[in-house]
């Protein structure tokens, strides 16, 4: 790891070995790519606590992943737009093979087409929500605290 010269001081002070300290943003490209992959190998196992417990047959109707006409069709949107991210994500390197005009229609194309389709199918135009909805306080469940998560599942 290079050194700027600028001392850090962290504080509390970090346990753990020097490899435990995260990869700054600053980092080179193939830096940061395999900090990221070895993330996500890292924390696959969790991978499936987002979809379970699924429970199938008995669903309530605020259930994430709730067979409901909008969650099918949310899912559905999701299939398509990963495989065809999967790709597309795939069809890129062989864009070094096409005019420099090629790659930047495709590349242009396919992100224009799929911000379009995920702000017409999944996620609207608006860009704030304000809840209509007076929420009081309910003592039953003054200990309990909510960690909202956007993105996670279905739309």
């Amino acid at each position: 790891m290079a050194t700027t010269g600028i001392p850090v001081g962290f504080l509390p002070s970090p346990l753990g070995s020097a490899d435990d300290i995260p990869l700054a943003y600053t980092g080179t490209p193939t830096q940061l790519m395999i900090a990221d992959a070895k993330l996500v190998l890292k924390f696959l196992p969790f991978a499936r606590g987002i979809l379970l417990p699924w429970r199938v047959l008995d669903q309530d109707k605020y259930d994430e992943l709730y067979f409901s006409r909008a969650n099918l069709f949310a899912i559905t949107i999701h299939s398509v737009l990963i495989t065809l991210q999967g790709f597309w994500l795939f069809s890129l390197p062989f864009m070094l093979l096409f005019p420099a005009w090629i790659t930047l229609t495709w590349i242009t194309g396919f992100l224009v087409f799929n911000n379009i389709v995920c702000q017409l199918c999944l996620n609207g135009w608006r860009t704030k929500l304000l809840s209509k909805t007076n929420i009081t306080v309910d003592p039953k469940h003054a200990s309990e605290y909510w960690i909202y998560m956007n993105g996670v599942s279905v739309g």
